[in-house]
């Protein structure tokens, strides 16, 4: 007789943690990790400038420019100070087609 109410009890508190273990997603959920995901994910910005001192008319150069990467076509561009004071339009620089190869100009 022991024996049997100590394998009911013991059965019920088995049942009890699986049934935790079954609802713990529901009961705390875990976090997404990573970005949500916005509409330009596909595009990398890299800061770019030429400081240089004492270059005869052009003393006191400094040139700031970004390069916009997109990795969907590889598509490069870039923007001058100008460019992005919206004073001027960006300059495409080319399609990056392979790794280690120069990038191809579209005509």
């Amino acid at each position: 007789m022991k024996t049997d109410s100590f394998t009911k009890v013991l059965l019920v508190l088995i049942a009890l943690f699986l049934g935790v273990i079954a609802l713990r997603p529901f009961l705390q959920p875990e976090l997404a990790v990573g970005s949500p995901g916005g509409k330009f994910d596909y595009v990398q910005a890299w800061e770019t400038s030429i400081s240089t001192v004492g270059v005869g008319s052009r003393e006191g150069l400094l040139i700031n420019n970004s390069i916009i990467f997109d990795s969907r076509t590889g598509d490069l561009w870039g923007y001058t100070r100008e460019a992005l004071n919206g004073k001027k339009n960006p300059e495409y620089l080319g399609t990056v087609t392979d790794l280690g190869k120069p990038f191809s100009q579209r005509k």
